[in-house]
Order: structure tokens, then sequence, then C-alpha cells
């Protein structure tokens, strides 16, 4: 295979038997491996390699890891991280996917579920197969620099309201079942209650639609979920005027 055409991940982690093992791991998946054991050398490489794909330890020797996942996620937007961390505390995982992380996975783990949850993350960022770019209304969604704009000014979404947003945009139109939306978007770590689907489309909703009674765009499909509606061709106006 041509190594040019390989997805690359960087891997930061400050471990060298750890690091080495899990990127012979990724190599032999056929990925192209770039591995740092530092913060600072995860920004440098974050700005100058391109990667497909961040991997990232918390517990670095310089900075910390979620001050770069917040840095990362602020200069790269459409590049996704996954965290992999001994921080096992319920409101660890949280932070950090409140930092900017779009997956979260802790040591010890199964070489099986990491490689999984990588390729899950490349597929969701490969859009050589549907749309790159949906309007519906005022609002655009460029699902590869994972950006919203309003009336053209820039909407701040959480990694988990994007993902959502996202699983409804790649297929305007089609009513996607709530229990699709959490897999997608929450993989095996999905809650237990398929109704946090629906907080996550009311806070949408709320930075969204004009109404929230009667939402224009993000559609309840009775019995099933909800669809967007109303996507418009990429050369219209969404300017909303």
């Amino acid at each position: 295979m041509d190594r040019r055409l390989k997805p690359r991940i960087l891997f930061v982690e400050d471990d060298v038997a750890l690091r080495v093992s899990v990127a012979a791991l990724l190599r032999r998946e056929g990925l192209d491996v770039l591995e740092v054991p530092d913060g600072l050398s995860a920004l440098r490489q974050a700005a100058r390699s391109g990667p497909a794909l961040v991997i990232l330890d918390l517990m670095l020797p310089d900075i910390d890891g979620l001050g770069v996942c917040e840095e990362i996620r602020s200069s790269r937007p459409e590049v996704p991280i996954l965290i992999l961390s001994a921080r096992s505390r319920p409101g660890d995982r949280v932070q950090g996917l409140e930092m900017g992380a779009d997956d979260y996975l802790i040591k010890p783990f199964e070489p099986a579920e990491l490689v999984a949850r990588v390729k899950a993350l490349l597929r969701r960022v490969d859009r050589t197969d549907g749309p790159t770019r949906v309007r519906f209304g005022p609002v655009e969604i460029d699902l590869r620099a994972r950006e919203v704009r309003r009336a053209g000014e820039a909407v701040r979404l959480s990694p988990t309201e994007f993902a959502v947003l996202e699983t409804l945009a790649i297929t305007p139109g089609k009513a996607i079942h709530r229990a699709v939306i959490l897999d997608r978007v929450w993989g095996p770590d999905a809650p237990d209650n398929i109704r946090v689907v629906d907080y996550y489309v009311f806070q949408l909703r709320k930075k969204l639609e004009r109404s929230l009674k009667r939402p224009r765009f993000l559609k309840t499909v009775p019995g099933i979920g909800y669809r967007l509606d109303g996507a418009v061709d990429a050369s219209e106006d969404v300017s909303g005027r």
C-alpha cells in the first residue's frame, strides 16, 4: 500500500513501552503512526503533519493532556481526538469530552477495542461517499471542518451536540431512529436511557431554531426519532434575508 494513502495517527504517550506496542498494533492495521512523548511535541505535530486522528494520553510530563486536547480542538476542529488514559473516575471522562475529545478509552484496554474505536472515528470523518456541506434555512454545517454557522455567525456546539447533528445531516430528510443516533454518537459507551438523544436535540434546537414549540428543521418523527428537514442546495443564500 502507498504510504501516502494511509491515514496518519498522531499518538501522544510518554510510556515508551505502551507507545511502541500500540503504534505497532495500529501499523498492522494499515495505519501510519507518528509517535510523540509529550504535549508540546503533540501541538507542534498536530499543526505540521495534518493527522487524521489524535490518540492522546492525559498524564503527560509537560502540558496536561486536557490542555493539549483543548488546543488541538481549537486549532484543528476537524480532527477527531481519542483520549487514552488511566484516569477512570466518572468525572474524568465527562471532563475529557467537554474539553473536545470525541471518545475516551480507559487503561488498561483490549487492543481490539482500541482498533475498533479508531476505525469508527476515521469512518466518521471520511466524507468521500457523502455530503461535506449541508445547508438548511439559515444554518450551514461544514462536516469536514466540524463547523456550524447560522446566518453567517459561528454557532458553538459541544462535540456530542455536533455528532448528533452530523448523524441527521448526512441523510437530510430521512428519519433516524433514536437507537441509531445513540449507537452512532456514543458507540459502545452509549447510555442505557435512549431519551438522552431528546436532550441533545433540545439543546440543538435552542441554538439553531427560531422557535422551540414549532421547530422548522429538527423535526420529531413520532415513535421513531428525528429528521433534518428543509435542506437546500449549497448554492442558495443562507444569510436569512
